[in-house]
Parts: C-alpha cells; structure tokens; sequence
C-alpha cells in the first residue's frame, strides 16, 4: 500500500512539477531580460512583444540587438 502511495505521489507530484519546470524558467529568465532591457534602453515594447521576437535567442543575442537598435536611435535622434 505505502509503494502505491509513493509511486502515486511520484507520478502525479513529482513529474509534473518537473514537467512545468520547461516552461516556467524559460517564461522567468525572459521576464528578468525584458525588465533589464526596458530599464536600460528604453524600450516601449510589452512583455509578450518582448517574448515574441526574443523566446528562441541566447540573452547575448539579445542584448546585441537592442543595443544596436538603441544606438540607432540616438543618432538618429542626434542628426
């Protein structure tokens, strides 16, 4: 009786929860990115815009091309 408790426990607990796991933290790390991204260079994009163009690259990526959109417009805004 105790197996069938604890194998119960694993398969209807555990597995999930490390299941769930492949998503949250890619959905947390993107969120820390944006957060970062909008307090340093200024950007008006939503979270989920932010998501949409950026769920599949590296955060180096990331940061390179905002920061290359961003030094666009200061000299555009500088002309």
């Amino acid at each position: 009786m105790k197996k069938k408790i604890r194998d119960g426990l694993i398969f209807y607990v555990v597995v999930p929860l490390f299941l769930t796991w492949f998503i949250w933290f890619p959905l947390g790390m993107n969120y820390l990115y944006w957060t970062e991204m909008k307090s340093e260079f200024h950007i008006q994009e939503g979270y989920w815009e932010f998501f949409g163009r950026n769920w599949y690259k590296k955060s180096f990526n990331i940061r390179v091309d905002y920061r290359r959109e961003y030094e666009e417009k200061q000299e555009k805004a500088a002309e």
